[in-house]
């Protein structure tokens, strides 16, 4: 679609966007059993590992095939990039069943709703834990593996895990814990998961998030539970 199209595309959802449906749809969005907490942490821990500053600009993926025709009639009638919008918006995606127009919408709710939940999000410790965790290895600029101070019951060990690993093989559910295959040697991952299995505390036998100490990278404390 071409820019005066694209421009009638904007003016006509932006208005659907602050209607009074529209804003109710946002005010109310179900947060149940929605991924927006596990989208903020991973975009959280992306951040810290990022280097320099990118800048992120808004895309439109409008698209609209014109013919001869279109062209044509758009040089020769300024209105007909109006009834263009309107075919678009009004016309059903490939394999859709809903809309171009409700597409937008939909999407719109979702991204708006997102933002809301983000700006009032509500972190548990678990969840702040890990952030702190990953935003003190991030500071070990260029390291490849870091060493962990683990502690589970009364046994006690220190791991070597790889950096790339450890941001990868990590599970949300019950606290965060990370694949006891993020340690670099497969010797050390067998005696790690033959010594700290547990069927009550630990039936996977992962490193728990809770059970990590101390992070060092060299003599350096990138890490430490207070």
């Amino acid at each position: 679609m071409n820019y005066s199209g694209v421009k009638e595309v904007d003016n006509i959802l932006q208005k659907e966007y602050q209607s009074l449906r529209v804003q109710k749809q946002i005010e109310n969005y179900n947060y149940k059993n929605s991924d927006f907490k596990e989208s903020f942490i991973e975009q959280r821990i992306e951040v810290f590992f990022e280097k320099g500053i990118k800048v992120y600009g808004e895309t439109k993926e409008y698209e609209l095939r014109l013919t001869a025709y279109d062209y044509a009639k758009l040089i020769s009638d300024k209105k007909y990039a109006k009834d263009l919008a309107m075919r678009y918006l009004f016309n059903k995606p490939e394999y859709g069943d809903v809309t171009n127009f409700e597409v937008n919408i939909e999407a719109y709710i979702y991204r708006q709703a997102k933002l809301n939940f983000y700006r009032n999000i509500n972190l548990n410790d678990d969840d702040k834990k890990l952030l702190s965790l990953f935003k003190g290895i991030s500071e070990a600029n260029n390291a490849r593996t870091v060493k962990i101070e683990y502690q589970q019951g009364n046994k006690s060990t220190e791991i070597t895990v790889n950096v790339d690993e450890i941001r990868r093989r990590y599970d949300h559910s019950d606290g965060y814990s990370f694949s006891e295959y993020v340690i670099t040697t497969m010797k050390a991952t067998d005696k790690f998961y033959k010594d700290f299995k547990d069927e009550e505390d630990n039936r996977l036998g992962h490193i728990l998030l809770k059970g990590i100490k101390k992070v060092k990278y060299g003599r350096k404390v990138l890490f430490e539970e207070k």
